[in-house]
């Protein structure tokens, strides 16, 4: 036999043994590019030493007034204490923290003075905005900029739920 047909063996041998062992590894292994996705959500691994993993969705309608490209998310993390956070980029430096509307009910973000970018739920808040982000359509969150500009992202929560399911059981919880 030939060089050329045994190096075709070996690839075919590699594809058909490694990647469905890859693909249905333990999730409790250690993962360096976990990636899935489900229309606008999608679920990573951090190589962050104090995220372990996290959801991020980006606006499907976004008003602004703001002149520059922005290019925000949301973000849910699941924390290395198994602890849960969810924190909004707006992509500019915040006036004041955002209001995030769920179902008619609002929420305040707190903004992180170090980094004015970002803004965090209050802890006490996590629990009930991610019950109701699995029963809900849509998120709006209401940003305004150190410029005098602002801007109201929508994000749709059509594909969620599915992937916070995965998000908890990779994070050792099986139910919220």
């Amino acid at each position: 036999m030939n060089f050329k047909f045994h190096k075709k063996i070996l690839c075919l041998l590699f594809f058909v043994i490694a990647i469905p062992f890859c693909a249905f590894s333990d999730s409790s292994s250690s993962i360096d590019s976990l990636e899935m996705e489900n229309k606008t959500w999608s679920l990573s691994a951090s190589n962050d030493i104090n995220i372990r993993f996290y959801l991020t969705s980006k606006p499907i309608e976004t008003i602004t007034t703001h002149k520059n490209k922005r290019d925000p998310y949301v973000q849910i993390m699941c924390l290395k204490n198994n602890e849960y956070q969810i924190a909004l980029n707006n992509d500019y430096t915040l006036y004041k923290p955002p209001v995030v509307s769920i179902n008619g009910q609002d929420f305040l973000f707190a903004s992180n003075q170090a980094n004015s970018l970002f803004s965090y739920a209050k802890p006490q808040d996590v629990s009930q905005i991610l019950k109701k982000f699995s029963n809900s359509f849509e998120i709006k969150v209401l940003s305004h900029s150190v410029s005098g500009t602002y801007s109201v992202d929508t994000y749709t929560l059509a594909s969620f739920q599915k992937l916070f399911i995965q998000l908890q059981r990779m994070c050792g919880e099986e139910d919220f």
